[in-house]
């Protein structure tokens, strides 16, 4: 599966579930789109350029430039727009991807969500990639990510043995929900990979 193809796919999910789901649900559903192969591939050689996005006020170290698929705009019934924004790409000599994926919500502030309403949706979000992806949910945990709450684990195929294992790390901040995920690969370079990522203005 190219990462063209990929992106395609969820890119047409998105738009099927967008017009008509509400908020709260909306952000369930578009986390449980997320496919394993989808993701950026990111080498034993870290490289030392960064990846910029100016649309979605972040950087991070891509070792190569992310394909970029966006899914235009949809209304939703509280009246807000969302969009969404996959940054990927992937190795399929060595079954090693990553990648970012960030849903901005015009009618929702996240920066508003008390502490356990912030734990409640993310916990929400990565038990329902999991069961989306018939995967077995591991080393579950709430940690602090770029001083913001964020939920961290581990999905395990449970069925499909043919599909690789992904790292998951889920955080809100203003209007955005981000998810990183690297699927294939050790903790230890995934570690490495998320800790290259910081906000820009």
């Amino acid at each position: 599966m190219t990462s063209s193809t990929t992106t395609k796919n969820i890119a047409d999910k998105f738009q099927q579930n967008l017009s008509s789901t509400p908020m709260r649900l909306l952000l369930i559903c578009v986390v449980g789109l997320l496919v394993w192969g989808s993701f950026i591939v990111y080498h034993k050689i870290y490289p030392t350029s960064y990846y910029t996005s100016t649309q979605d006020s972040f950087k991070i170290n891509f070792p190569i430039k992310p394909v970029i698929t966006s899914v235009p705009p949809k209304s939703v019934s509280s009246g807000g727009t969302d969009t969404v924004r996959v940054y990927n790409a992937e190795d399929q000599q060595s079954k090693t991807d990553y990648g970012i994926y960030v849903i901005h919500y015009s009618s929702i502030n996240f920066s508003k969500f008390s502490v356990t309403e912030t734990k409640d949706t993310l916990a929400a979000d990565v038990n329902e990639l999991a069961k989306a992806q018939s995967a077995d949910l591991s080393n579950g945990k709430f940690i602090k990510f770029e001083g913001l709450t964020a939920a961290q684990a581990l999905l395990v195929p449970a069925t499909n043995k043919s599909i690789v294992s992904a790292r998951v790390t889920a955080f809100l901040k203003g209007n955005n929900f981000y998810m990183i995920i690297g699927s294939g690969l050790t903790q230890q370079d995934y570690n490495t990979f998320t800790s290259t990522f910081s906000f820009v203005k």
